[in-house]
């Protein structure tokens, strides 16, 4: 009995102190798992307000130059007024006509080379001038229409075009000059079209998916950023060349003076979002994101992901 006393009056105390001890160590775990908790929250939260001013101040962040020498100012003439087309009578035959000539005009007035370059295309039946929908497009545009063949064949015709209303709101919105330059930018298009397709060996579409069926993969979202950011760079050094006002041009025209192209690049990623609309290649925002030198591209990714489950 006293063997049994002896030896409870020793295990109580271990017990009270293994227990003590046990509960300390769980203690400190438990407060060490709930400071790496506070700190994994507080890096989160830093990194979402880090992507959060690298986005704001990003937006804000350019400056205007206005170093970039500028051409010796050509001087177009005025467009010859409309005679026929009148608002309420677009679409008839004789407006058609009178807007394919007014097409024809504009063409006719760009200074050399990019005159004989376009002209040389139209008359080797590379690419066919003429009027888009005014329910698809709201200006310049190169397109490629399609027709499905009896053999399973599909016939491929590119065209350079320019919307009815577009040529008949000039000079009053754009004028001469800065139409040019539009139709110059789609014709780039068109030249990345031709050697895309001498490169594959096989006229290829151009059409637009306007339902956006399929998601762009990251290529193809590199691949329109890339040939935007020629085509705009060709329209902004040719308005620049003619001594166009810097006023009467694209904001990208004004970021071409930064030596790092920086500002251009930022420029034209937000030109490139604005134009996409709700749900129209947010695949893409990421990957311009990145190769426009944005330091959280997937910001973006998260950003519009969050936007469209708002607007559901």
């Amino acid at each position: 009995m006293n063997f049994l006393k002896h030896n409870l009056m020793i295990l109580i105390p271990l017990t009270i102190c293994a227990a003590l001890f046990g509960a300390r160590v769980y203690q400190k775990a438990e407060q060490e798992q709930t400071l790496a908790q506070k700190e994994k929250a507080r890096a989160e939260a830093e990194d979402k307000r880090s992507k959060n001013e690298a986005l704001k101040d990003w937006q804000y962040a350019y400056t205007d130059h206005t170093a970039l020498p500028q051409g010796t100012q050509v001087s177009f003439p005025a467009i010859p007024p409309l005679v026929i087309c009148r608002p309420d009578n677009a679409g008839t035959e004789g407006c058609t006509m009178e807007l394919m000539g007014r097409f024809s005009w504009l063409l006719s007035q760009l200074p050399e080379p990019s005159r004989g370059a376009l002209t040389a295309s139209i008359e080797n039946s590379e690419v066919f001038p003429g009027l888009l929908s005014d329910a698809d497009y709201v200006g310049a545009a190169f397109i490629t229409e399609e027709k499905a063949l009896p053999d399973g064949g599909m016939l491929v015709k590119p065209r350079l075009g320019v919307s009815g209303t577009a040529l008949m709101k000039i000079p009053q919105e754009k004028g001469v000059g800065e139409t040019l330059v539009a139709i110059l930018h789609e014709y780039r298009h068109f030249l990345q079209w031709h050697e895309d397709c001498r490169r594959q060996g096989k006229i290829v579409s151009n059409r637009v998916d306007r339902r956006r069926i399929l998601p762009m993969s990251e290529a193809k979202c590199a691949q329109h950023w890339e040939n935007e950011h020629e085509a705009y760079f060709e329209g902004c050094y040719r308005a620049f060349s003619w001594g166009l006002p810097r006023n009467n041009l694209s904001d990208l025209c004004d970021k071409l003076d930064d030596p790092s192209v920086i500002a251009f690049k930022r420029a034209l990623f937000f030109a490139l979002g604005n134009t996409i609309g709700q749900d129209k290649q947010p695949e893409c925002l990421p990957v311009w994101a990145r190769l426009a030198g944005h330091p959280h591209p997937e910001a973006f990714a998260e950003y519009w992901s969050q936007r469209k489950n708002r607007n559901l």
